[in-house]
């Protein structure tokens, strides 16, 4: 089976190190020098994997981080690391559970038993949802927050919020114009507290358990 990665390195030495070791393990690879351009190439092309050169993911701005981290935990995800003294390639998988410690294992047991995909499903829309959202299961009126969805994807969404969510790891949350108004639990992957950059404050949510009624329900909204 033919294997497709897509590589994030800016042009240098590391570049060529990774290149000519994925080139051993008979994999095409299409190379980015950054984010911007990964979710580019990804929004249409099927791709089996994804190489992060470690100096480049830091030079990533937060936003771009903010983003990528969903994106990232829906694909077999390496971050590779070139040592110039010794000529080696350090690979050190995202995401799932993985013993591979080679970039040569992360393309046979992670990548080859993967199908490809592109990441439309997982791009975020701007839409806004009326939102109630809360800390607790039982979402009590008192401590209910009203606010909106800035942003929604097939796999989350961003809450507007000026609260405090630091050690909060779950929430709860209805949204007004879904049909099903039973409680949707969702993940808090980052937050933007507000008054500390200048960028809308919020949550960013993974959806933990919800129907898949809902869900389509959602997905029609953002298909208008």
């Amino acid at each position: 089976m033919s294997i497709k990665l897509i590589l994030v390195c800016r042009e240098g030495e590391a570049r060529e190190a990774y290149l000519q070791e994925a080139k051993s393990a008979d994999v095409e690879v299409d190379i980015v020098s950054s984010y911007n351009e990964l979710f580019k190439s990804m929004i249409n092309i099927p791709y089996h994997g994804i190489m992060i050169d470690m100096v480049t993911i830091m030079k990533a701005s937060k936003e771009e981080k903010d983003i990528a981290h969903e994106v990232l935990r829906a694909f077999p995800t390496v971050l590779l690391n070139w040592d110039r003294e010794s000529d080696s390639v350090r690979a050190i998988p995202l995401g799932k559970a993985s013993s591979s410690d080679t970039l040569n294992d992360f393309i046979n047991t992670d990548c080859r038993h993967f199908e490809a995909r592109s990441i439309h499903l997982y791009m975020r829309k701007n839409i806004h949802f009326n939102v109630m959202l809360s800390r607790e299961e039982t979402m009590s009126k008192e401590f209910l927050e009203r606010t909106v969805t800035l942003n929604v994807s097939k796999s989350g969404c961003f809450l507007f919020s000026v609260q405090d969510w630091s050690n909060i790891h779950h929430v709860y949350f209805v949204i007004k114009e879904l049909q099903d108004k039973t409680p949707i639990v969702g993940e808090i992957r980052w937050s933007v507290e507000w008054g500390k950059t200048m960028a809308l404050p919020g949550i960013g949510i993974r959806f933990k358990h919800i129907k898949q009624e809902q869900l389509d329900d959602l997905m029609s909204y953002c298909k208008m």
